[in-house]
């Protein structure tokens, strides 16, 4: 088994990671999801509206990851020779996704941010000081 993290994805909780090790032992690949909560919109050229998907069925995919090492680098060995460039694979699940694969959902929180963007920065100090009062105060996160 393998598990997959973005270094920027700092408020992993224990509890998370054992969900996911705990369903990839129980039915393989899995990823991380929260239900999407604004109104996804598919463009096809970027500057106009195609198509506006039932938001219930859609979730934002996080990390952490996790995989049966086997399965994940069969995977891995099977898209470098038809896609050695990986072109369209941004994550682990969308290898498996592209290959035929099943990948289980997890629901996370949506505390597990990613910090890539000047404005996170001021989300992670917001979030890092909500998590050391929810740690001082003895509280469980998800």
């Amino acid at each position: 088994m393998v598990l997959v993290h973005d270094g920027v994805r700092p408020f992993v909780t224990r509890k998370l990671v054992s969900r996911v090790i705990e369903t990839v032992r129980k039915k393989g690949s899995t990823a991380v999801c929260t239900p999407l909560f604004e109104t996804p919109v598919i463009s096809r050229d970027g500057q106009t509206v195609a198509e506006t998907p039932e938001r219930s069925l859609c979730f934002t995919a996080q990390a952490p990851q996790g995989f049966r090492l086997g399965e994940l680098v069969k995977a891995h060995d099977h898209i470098r020779i038809e896609h050695p460039d990986y072109r369209g694979i941004v994550d682990n699940c969308t290898l498996m996704k592209r290959l035929g694969g099943e990948v289980t959902i997890v629901e996370g929180p949506r505390s597990n941010i990613k910090v890539t963007t000047p404005e996170d920065l001021y989300i992670f100090k917001a979030m890092l000081e909500y998590r050391e009062t929810i740690d001082a105060l003895g509280m469980d996160m998800k």
